[in-house]
């Protein structure tokens, strides 16, 4: 990969997961020196960011990374749930042996990774979500139609920034902190992250059980808001 390359992935992956928080001023010779890229690479790379809406530009500021807030939240889960829903029939009309061996050994590779819901880290859910991320494009993968994984692809970046800094790590800190809510927080959290759940969605995707496993599968979209609800006490409107 080219340095440019190399340092829109680094920045990506550390936007996508919230190292670099919503709102965070992005300082060119600071991330040069962070990153040890130059800056040609890393300001090319800050404009590839941009055209992906991940970073503004503003005036007398610079580069910040672009803000979360609730009402995206909302907005992006209901537009993840109509895009991948959509796609979900076509690779159920479309997939084949080959893809339906992809989704087992995506599904085998979430489950052999261990993670409590109560002693739950920041760098543990990054890596099972890496794993669930794998899953779910592999139940998409046989989609025929390039046009709506663009869409996914943009609308999935978005909504892992905003439900990892808005419902992830909220219920985090309120799982390690205790208080009265923090049954209810470690349950839900227990859910969102359960092996099961993502059991019954591969069942009926091979099955070719399209009502049920569309009705699976708008259901464990919906997780993250509840997750939300329950950690902060609050509806996402």
């Amino acid at each position: 990969m080219s340095k440019t390359e190399d340092a829109y992935q680094a920045l990506k992956q550390d936007i996508l997961f919230t190292r670099l928080a919503p709102d965070a001023p992005l300082n060119l010779k600071k991330l040069c020196a962070q990153y040890g890229f130059g800056w040609t690479p890393m300001r090319e790379a800050l404009a590839r960011l941009e055209s992906e809406q991940l970073v503004l530009s503003r005036e007398n500021r610079g580069f910040v990374v672009a803000p979360v807030s609730e009402a995206e939240l909302h907005d992006l889960t209901n537009a993840r749930q109509t895009v991948e829903l959509a796609m979900l029939r076509e690779a159920m009309e479309q997939g084949d042996e080959a893809w339906e061996e992809a989704i087992v050994t995506a599904h085998f590779r979430l489950g052999r990774f261990k993670v409590d819901a109560g002693h739950l880290t920041e760098s543990d859910f990054d890596a099972w979500e890496s794993l669930h991320d794998r899953f779910h494009r592999a139940l998409l993968a046989a989609c025929p139609s390039k046009t709506l994984h663009y869409f996914y692809d943009h609308v999935n970046a978005q909504l892992l920034r905003h439900r990892k800094y808005l419902a992830i790590s909220p219920a985090i800190r309120a799982a390690q902190t205790g208080g009265a809510e923090r049954d209810a927080v470690v349950a839900r959290l227990a859910e969102a992250l359960s092996l099961e759940g993502h059991t019954v969605i591969m069942e009926a995707v091979i099955d070719r059980d399209k009502k049920r496993a569309e009705h699976l599968l708008g259901a464990h979209i919906q997780l993250t808001r509840q997750v939300f609800t329950t950690a902060l006490g609050e509806a996402v409107r």
